[in-house]
C-alpha cells in the first residue's frame, strides 16, 4: 500500500526513536511504500538527522522533515498545520496515495482533509485523549477564552475523526471502552485496534548481557552484587510523579538500608535531589544520569525493580507507558499505580509487578512489603509477558493488517466512485 504518515512529533525526538521509527520501518519491510512527514526540533534535527535518514533509507522510507515552530503559541501550530496540509495534499495527489495515517490530533486535521481530497483511507492513530491531556496537564487553561475555544474545537473534531476514520488505533482497551460511551460515536469497536506502546525486544534483551557485565555497570553505580537497586526512566513532571516515587523509596530503605534509586532522565539532578532532601532521602542513595537509547538496556538490566507513578486522571485511561514495557522486556518487575491505561491487568493480573491504588502511606507501605515477592519472581516469566503483550513485532503485524484492510476499502471506494461517474 502507498501510505502517507503524518506526525507532529519528530523522528529525532527520543519518543520518535522508540515509538515512530520502528513502526514505519517495520511497515516498509512488510511491503508498504511510506512517505513520512514529521516536525523536528532544530537542535535535535541537527544532531540526529544523518542517523535517522540512514535508518529510513535502508528501510526504503521517504522522509520529509519540517522544522517545528514553537512561537508564538497557537499561531505557530496553525502555521505548521498549513505547511503539513499543503505538502500532504500535493504528495497525495502526485503519488496516488491509498492510506493517510495521522499520528495524533493535529496531524489528523490535515490527514482527514487530505484523505477526502484524494479518496484515500484515513487511519486515525489517536495516541490517547490528546485534548483532555492538554487540559489536565496544565497546558490549556480553560479559564482563558481562547484555550476554551481550542479545547471545544478539538473535542468536536475528535468525534469526526473517530466516525470518519476507516481505522482507529487506541493505545488501551480501557480507553476504547471509555470512547464507546461517548455520545455521537458509531461502530467504533469494529474498526478499532488496540496497540499499546511497544518494545523492540531485540534491543531490550537481557540475554545480550553477561552477569559480569551487569556487575561492572552496578560497580560504576556504587553497588556491589546484592544491594537493592530501584529505577525510573524518562522525563519527570507534568504526568510523572517523583515525589511519591521517592516516598516509596524511603519506605523501601527502612528494610533495605543499602538500597539506591537510579533515575535515568534528561531532567536535572538538582531537581531530583531537592525533592529527596524534603523527604529525608540522602543524596548518597540516589544516582541521576542521562542515558542514550543505546545505553538504556545495560542500565535497566541492573535493576531489581522499576517504579512508574503517573498522575491518575481521566485522560490517562488512554495512556500506555513505554518505560513499563522496557522494564518488563528486561525481566524487571514494576511497581505502578492504578487507573493508568491497561497496566492494572498487565502488572497485577499478568504477574509483571505490583499495582498500588493510590499514593497514601498505607499503599506505599504495602508496595514496599511486596518487594521481596517481586524480586523472587522469574525474570524469564516477566520477559515472556512483554513478548506476549508488548512486542514490536506484534504491533507491526497489527499495523500491517490495518493497512491491508484499509487500502482494500480505499480502492473499493475509488472504483465505486469511478463507476458512478461513468454511469452518469
Amino acid at each position: 500500500m502507498k501510505a502517507l504518515f503524518l506526525s507532529y512529533d519528530g523522528l529525532t525526538d527520543p519518543l520518535g526513536g522508540s515509538q515512530i521509527l520502528p513502526y514505519v520501518c517495520g511497515l516498509a519491510r512488510k511491503g508498504h511504500s511510506l512517505t513520512v512527514i514529521s516536525f523536528e526540533k532544530p537542535e535535535r534535527l541537527f544532531k540526529g538527522r544523518e542517523e535517522v535518514a540512514r535508518t529510513l533509507e535502508s528501510a526504503g522510507v521517504r522522509w520529509i522533515p519540517f522544522r517545528y515552530t514553537k512561537r508564538p503559541p497557537v499561531l505557530s501550530t496553525v502555521f505548521d498545520l498549513l505547511k503539513l496540509t499543503l505538502t500532504a495534499s500535493w504528495l497525495a495527489s502526485m503519488n496516488q496515495i491509498e492510506i493517510v495515517h495521522a499520528r495524533s490530533y493535529v496531524p489528523a486535521l490535515a490527514g482527514n482533509f487530505v484523505s477526502r481530497l484524494c479518496g484515500a483511507a484515513f487511519v486515525f492513530d489517536m495516541r490517547g485523549f490528546w485534548a483532555d491531556e492538554r487540559v489536565e496537564g496544565g497546558l490549556w487553561d480553560l479559564r482563558r477564552t481562547h484555550y476554551r475555544a481550542i479545547y471545544r474545537f478539538f473535542k468536536r473534531r475528535e468525534t469526526n475523526f473517530l466516525n470518519r476514520a476507516h481505522a482507529v488505533v487506541s493505545l488501551t482497551e480501557n480507553g476504547l471502552r471509555e470512547m464507546e460511551g461517548w455520545k455521537g460515536i458509531f461502530r467504533l469497536r469494529e474498526k478499532t485496534t488496540v496497540i499499546p506502546c511497544s518494545v523492540d525486544l531485540q534491543h531490550f534483551d537481557p540475554s545480550r548481557f553477561t552477569s559480569a557485565q551487569r556487575g561492572q555497570v552496578r560497580a560504576r553505580l556504587g553497588l556491589g552484587g546484592h544491594e537493592l537497586l530501584c529505577g525510573y526512566s524518562g522525563s519527570l513532571g507534568t504526568w510523572y510523579r517523583p515525589e511519591p516515587m521517592l516516598r516509596l523509596f524511603a519506605r523501601i530503605r527502612e528494610s533495605n538500608s543499602g538500597a539506591k534509586f537510579l533515575f535515568l532522565t534528561p531532567d536535572s539532578r538538582e531537581s531530583v535531589l531537592a525533592i529527596a532532601a524534603q523527604l529525608g532521602v540522602p543524596e548518597s542513595a540516589l544516582v541521576v544520569l542521562h542515558a542514550t537509547r543505546d545505553e538504556m538496556p545495560a542500565y535497566l538490566h541492573c535493576l531489581d525493580v522499576g517504579i512508574s507513578f503517573i498522575e491518575p486522571c481521566y485522560s490517562k485511561k488512554s495512556s500506555s507507558a513505554t518505560k513499563v514495557g522496557e522494564f518488563l522486556a528486561m525481566g524487571v518487575p514494576v511497581i505502578a499505580n492504578s487507573g493508568i491505561g491497561d497496566q492494572d491487568l498487565l502488572l497485577g493480573g499478568g504477574g509483571g509487578g505490583f499495582v498500588i491504588q493510590d499514593f497514601s502511606e498505607d499503599s506505599l507501605r504495602a508496595a514496599a512489603g511486596a518487594l521481596a515477592g517481586l524480586r523472587a519472581r522469574s525474570s524469564l516469566a516477566i520477559r515472556r509477558l512483554a513478548e506476549r503483550e508488548l512486542s514490536l513485532e506484534r504491533a507491526n503485524d497489527s499495523y500491517d493488517a490495518i493497512y491491508r484492510a484499509s487500502g482494500t476499502k480505499s480502492r473499493a471506494g475509488f472504483l465505486n466512485r469511478r463507476d458512478g461517474r461513468a454511469r452518469t
